[in-house]
């Protein structure tokens, strides 16, 4: 087991338009699977979507495999996988699967966000 500890600066990102009933979930993530999507801090964004299995989404105009929302940020900096290889290495991340989101502040897909927002059917979009 590893334990380790640093200092974070700055403040998580809100999503939530209000947090009065809500459902979220813990997800296994693997870096690799979402790598294009990291910042160059290696931190997974709150408001990303994944599929069911913590994998980026893919949407075209009349499908997608969205099925939640990453809730907080993912810090993916000095993560360990048992290999020893950094893009294998897994974090759990909390996703939402029932509530209600500040829309501006999820990455929908431009051209496509409301085959993604019907998806996400427990999921209510307002500003």
């Amino acid at each position: 087991m590893k334990q380790t500890s640093k200092t974070i600066y700055g403040e998580q990102s809100n999503i939530m338009l209000d947090t009065s009933e809500y459902d979220t979930l813990p997800l296994k993530i693997k870096k690799l699977d979402v790598k294009d999507l990291l910042d160059v801090n290696e931190v997974l964004k709150a408001g990303i979507l994944l599929t069911k299995d913590g994998k980026k989404v893919t949407t075209t105009s009349t499908t997608t495999d969205a099925h939640c929302i990453l809730k907080n940020d993912l810090d993916f900096k000095g993560s360990m996988s048992p290999d020893s290889n950094p893009d294998n290495a897994c974090e759990v991340g909390s996703v939402l699967i029932r509530g209600n989101v500040i829309e501006s502040a999820i990455k929908l897909n431009v051209t496509n966000k409301e085959i993604e927002k019907v998806a996400l059917k427990h999921i209510y979009f307002g500003e």
